[in-house]
């Protein structure tokens, strides 16, 4: 203290001033701060305020939020509702026109109705180009000429529907891109295919899955054979002694395979070559089978979507993998204790028409061995086997069981109705080449029919008609060997008796 007294003492006068306005400044300062403190409290106040403001204006938007999202729920809800009312609509209307009930003024609505998908899928049939005698070419290459409105307007309407058909699949293009993804990784079960099957393939995405699913069955085949094997067949194909054994049948078979596409309509169609020299190949590669018909329009229908290659290994799938190997053979031994198979699913889950056939004395052999041996080609609409095919590829044999079961299933109550034979074999082949109601079909296939025989009862099944086959077999050869055998020896006879009578001719002819 004695220090600091003694310094501010003897301190200069201009230091004392310094001292001075320092204080000055020290006390300006201070009134200062006491002036930011109370314009601190007015912004603290204002911020409180917006703060306010803030949560208020937060919770309106949580709330529109929410609101929104189920706006937006019963707005997609709504749009499903709709377009599952547009193909009740066109499916009701594909029924009922060329009836005498039908309003013929409700076209202006299908009309309406076309013109709005053919934005979404140009490739659609117009009003103009089904008019009478004019030819429509559908995406796949068929042509269809009408001469009459009431036909032209049922396949509008059947056009309609697979094209609704294909927006609900449509639906599924992220889960089946990523399958198909997975598929190309090799990290997919074959559940999860048989489901995307089932669900439904996209129209786009059919090729790419039909690929995919062929390339997974053969791979370990084509590694075998190596990478240039299909190559190496088709050079083969001119020079091969088995290359020559199937060519007139097949070449009598060619004109006959698709005549309506424009890609096989002609000899000369690109198209004719292709499946020339995939049947050939076939042949080739497996002559224990060789060709048998049903399997030009296979191939035919496979190359609308694949290469010639990868067409050729469509057929190895399909046979040596898909189905028995005794499915083609002569005889078509597979196909008739796949009949067999069927008969006796009838009598278990239809034995209502199951009894009605047998009142009628009918044999339904007769009628699904066109189902089975072409794969229900011309049976049911195109669009239609389609989507059976893409179960078939990831289900088998037992695929073509289900839905000849289901297109049963599908008429029972009109087929039940009719009395008489002839008309009842007409329904069989009429009915299901106008059944178009895909989503229901496959509901009746893998839901409706349950619980189904599992893949390994089937096997057994097949066994044991297989041997009942091949003992009838054994019979038919040892009885047609005993009437060889019994002729040859009547020949003999015949032969002793007529020298004998010649010989006694002779003696009286002597004397």
């Amino acid at each position: 203290m004695w220090f600091t007294r003694s310094r501010a003492q003897t301190m200069p006068s201009t230091q004392g001033t310094a001292i001075e306005k320092s204080r000055a400044h020290s006390h300006d300062s201070g009134i200062a701060v006491m002036g930011s403190v109370s314009s601190s409290n007015i912004d603290f106040a204002s911020c409180m305020d917006h703060v306010t403001e803030f949560q208020l204006l937060s919770d309106l938007y949580n709330e529109t939020t929410q609101k929104a999202a189920v706006f937006e729920v019963e707005k997609q809800s709504m749009q499903q509702a709709l377009a599952s009312l547009k193909q009740d609509y066109v499916l009701l209307a594909y029924h009922s026109i060329g009836s005498t009930l039908y309003d013929y003024r409700n076209l202006s609505r299908i009309e309406e109705l076309l013109l709005e998908a053919c934005k979404a899928n140009p490739a659609l049939p117009t009003i103009e180009s089904v008019a009478p005698g004019l030819c429509h070419i559908d995406q796949f290459g068929f042509k269809h000429v009408f001469m009459e409105k009431v036909p032209a307007m049922q396949y509008v309407c059947r056009q309609l529907n697979y094209h609704y058909v294909n927006e609900t699949f449509l639906k599924n293009e992220n889960s089946c891109r990523k399958v198909l993804d997975n598929v190309a990784n090799g990290k997919i079960l074959m559940r999860t295919l048989k489901e995307l099957a089932r669900a439904g393939i996209p129209a786009d995405y059919r090729a790419i899955f039909w690929s995919f699913v062929v390339r997974m069955s053969t791979n370990e085949l084509r590694d075998k054979q190596g990478l240039h094997y299909f190559l190496d067949l088709k050079r083969m194909v001119t020079k091969a002694e088995v290359s020559r054994t199937f060519h007139e049948q097949i070449a009598k078979d060619l004109p006959r395979t698709l005549p309506t596409n424009c890609h096989f309509s002609h000899g000369d169609s690109e198209g004719i070559d292709k499946l020339y020299v995939v049947l050939q190949s076939f042949c080739l590669h497996c002559p224990e089978i060789g060709y048998c018909q049903g399997m030009n329009f296979i191939a035919a229908i496979s190359l609308l979507f694949l290469r010639s290659e990868e067409s050729f290994w469509f057929l190895v799938t399909i046979t040596s993998g898909l189905l028995p190997v005794n499915y083609f053979t002569g005889g078509l031994q597979g196909v008739l204790i796949t009949q067999q198979i069927i008969q006796e699913l009838i009598k278990q889950k239809l034995p209502a028409m199951y009894n009605h056939f047998k009142s009628l004395d009918l044999d339904i052999a007769g009628i699904t061995i066109r189902w089975l041996v072409g794969l229900f080609y011309d049976v049911v609409p195109f669009e239609v086997m389609l989507h059976i095919w893409d179960c078939f590829l990831v289900d088998g044999q037992k695929a073509l069981i289900r839905f000849s079961l289901a297109l049963l299933k599908a008429h029972e109550k009109q087929l039940l109705a009719i009395s008489e034979y002839s008309q009842l074999m007409d329904a069989l082949k009429v009915l299901p080449a106008a059944y178009c109601d895909i989503q229901t079909l496959v509901k009746i296939a893998y839901k409706d029919l349950k619980p189904f025989p599992k893949r390994r009862d089937i096997s057994i099944k097949q066994s044991y008609y297989l041997k009942l086959f091949q003992k009838a077999e054994a019979k038919t050869r040892k009885r047609t060997q005993s009437l060889v055998c019994f002729d040859a020896s009547l020949g003999r006879e015949r032969s002793c008796l007529r020298q004998s009578y010649e010989a006694v001719l002779g003696n009286k002819g002597e004397r």
